[in-house]
C-alpha cells in the first residue's frame, strides 16, 4: 500500500512539474516572438521631356499595394537593436523574382519601352508589447528558407539556443500568428512532436501551421530554440517543417558574426585618419 502511494505521488509531482515548465516556458518566451509585416507598393514612372532633358516622374499614388505578414523571434541583440530569425519567403524581395517582374510588367505597364516601376519594399516588426520598428534583410538561404533581419531601436530578450540532438516523440512549442491572428499582449500558443530529420536539412514536427506561422519559433520545454516553422503539408496542417537544428544555428552564428564583422570593419573606416 505504501509502494502505490509513493508511485502516485511521484507521477503527480511530475505531472505537476511538466506543466509548470511548459506553461512557464510559453509565458516567459513569448515575449522574445515578432510579428513580421512586409509592405510592397508599386507605382508607374514615365519618361518625359522637360527643357531638352528626359526626366522620370514616377506617381505620388501607389497603382498597387501588396502587403503580407508572417512570425519572427529575437536571436540575439546589441545596444542598437535586434536580430530577428523568419523565414526567407517571409523576407523575400519581389524585385529578386524576375518571374514575378516580368508578369508584373505585363499586366501593369501599357508601355514598357518608356515606363518602369518604383517599387518601395518595407518590412516592419512589432513586439509582444506592441513596439514597432522597420527592419533591414541581413542574411537569407533561399535552400533552407531561412533569413535574419536587423532591427534597429528595439529592446527584446533573445532565445537561448539548443545545440543537442532532438528527441523523437518528445514534445516542443511554437508560438506563431497564424491567419494574422496576434495581438499585442496574445499570441496563439502551439505544441507538437518532434518526428525526425526527414533529410540532410530539414526536421518534421507535428505542430499546427498555417499561413503567418511561417518564421516562427519552435522551442523545447527549457525555453531554448530548436527549430523554426517554414513549410506544411498542404491540406494536412498538423505537419510542419523546419530546418534542422544544427543547420539553423550555423545559419544564425555565421551571418550575425558577418554583421558584426562587416560593422567592425566600417566603423574602423570611419574613425581611421584620413590622410592628406
Amino acid at each position: 500500500m505504501k509502494t502505490k502511494k509513493t508511485l502516485w505521488l511521484i507521477l503527480i509531482l511530475v505531472l505537476l512539474q511538466a506543466s509548470c515548465t511548459s506553461e512557464s516556458v510559453l509565458r516567459t518566451h513569448t515575449r522574445s516572438f515578432i510579428k513580421i509585416s512586409r509592405m510592397v507598393e508599386f507605382s508607374v514612372c514615365k519618361k518625359k521631356k522637360k527643357k531638352k532633358e528626359t526626366v522620370e516622374e514616377c506617381g505620388n499614388i501607389p497603382m498597387a499595394t501588396w502587403g503580407a505578414q508572417g512570425s519572427g523571434s529575437v536571436v540575439a541583440a546589441n545596444a542598437l537593436g535586434v536580430f530577428v530569425l523568419s523565414a526567407q519567403h517571409v523576407c523575400a524581395d519581389p524585385r529578386d523574382d524576375m518571374t514575378f517582374m516580368a508578369a508584373l510588367t505585363e499586366q501593369l505597364l501599357s508601355d514598357p519601352a518608356t515606363e518602369r516601376f518604383k517599387i518601395t519594399v518595407v518590412h516592419r516588426a512589432t513586439t509582444h508589447e506592441g513596439e514597432i520598428a522597420r527592419m533591414e534583410v541581413i542574411a537569407a538561404d533561399q535552400e533552407n528558407d531561412t533569413c535574419i533581419a536587423f532591427a534597429p531601436n528595439l529592446k527584446v530578450k533573445p532565445l537561448k539556443r539548443f545545440y543537442g540532438t532532438l528527441n523523437k516523440g518528445e514534445t516542443y512549442y511554437n508560438i506563431a500568428a497564424p491567419h494574422d491572428v496576434f495581438q499585442p499582449g496574445a499570441i496563439p500558443l502551439f505544441s507538437g512532436h518532434y518526428s525526425g530529420d526527414i533529410d540532410k536539412d530539414r526536421s518534421l514536427f507535428t505542430i499546427p501551421a498555417a499561413g503567418g506561422s511561417s518564421g516562427s519559433p519552435v522551442l523545447d520545454s527549457n525555453g531554448r530554440l530548436v527549430g523554426m516553422i517554414h513549410s506544411v503539408v498542404d491540406g494536412f496542417h498538423h505537419v510542419s517543417f523546419s530546418p534542422r537544428t544544427a543547420v539553423l544555428n550555423d545559419f544564425i552564428d555565421d551571418n550575425i558574426k558577418d554583421y558584426y564583422d562587416k560593422w567592425y570593419k566600417n566603423m574602423l573606416e570611419l574613425t581611421r585618419p584620413k590622410s592628406n
